[in-house]
């Protein structure tokens, strides 16, 4: 398997994992909220007594109606019974929850463990990546080379005959040194001669492409895990 083909695989893992957690984390909140429907009789038990209660202080401070006592603690017969009803109901919700954030976990701690080989997986695949570069590259320096030659040994055929007292002046110096000869592109930004351009500019472009071509295969990678009939 290539260093970039390892890359996709292991982005893509990372993505169906992703998935997985989001689809859990979609089923608890679709549980959260049955438990909370669950929950709400004994919610409103809850209420109901502490407005027995207060019922209860007024009437024993002679400013309350004892009649508002049955209604109350019918209704906290009716929302207890409920409660006890949907308990197992309750409890069954918040055991699925407990169970699923459980899983959840697990599979983020795998995404934290295998996600430690991300960089180095992008290192070999922006390695590679520039490995493929390398061909055309060597073609170029082979050409450039004799076409270098080329010029030189032209220019020192003039030089053979040069005479400076005569305006008959040097072509070469060991380099193309005439106007005429056009500079050879080097990585050297600290000399300045002829032969030497600046090609930071093309260099900064080339990294930056480079990077934007792998972070697409990374994006191709995520994206196709959620495509109809993706292994999950």
């Amino acid at each position: 398997m290539s260093a970039i083909e390892a890359f996709k695989q292991h982005i893509a893992e990372v993505a169906t994992l992703g998935e997985q957690v989001n689809q859990i984390n979609a089923r608890i909140r679709q549980i959260q909220g049955i438990a909370h429907e669950a929950q709400a009789p004994a919610q409103q038990a809850a209420t109901l007594k502490a407005k027995r209660r207060s019922i209860l202080a007024r009437v024993f401070l002679g400013t309350g109606d004892n009649s508002e006592l049955s209604g109350t603690e019918k209704a906290i017969a009716e929302a207890e019974a409920a409660a006890q009803a949907g308990a197992p109901n309750r409890e069954g919700a918040e055991a699925a929850i407990e169970e699923l954030q459980r899983q959840a976990s697990a599979i983020a701690q795998e995404i934290h463990a295998i996600g430690k080989d991300r960089f180095d997986l992008y290192h070999a695949a922006l390695k590679e990546h520039a490995k493929a570069a390398l061909p055309a590259y060597q073609e170029a320096v082979d050409n450039l080379a004799q076409a270098y030659a080329e010029v030189i040994g032209r220019c020192r055929a003039i030089d053979e005959i040069a005479d400076p007292q005569t305006g008959r002046y040097m072509a070469a110096f060991g380099y193309p040194n005439s106007p005429e000869v056009p500079p050879v592109p080097t990585f050297n930004q600290n000399v300045r001669f002829k032969t030497l351009i600046d090609t930071d500019g093309l260099v900064f472009a080339a990294k930056e492409q480079a990077k934007r071509h792998l972070d697409a295969i990374a994006m191709h990678a995520a994206n196709i895990t959620k495509q109809p009939g993706a292994t999950k």
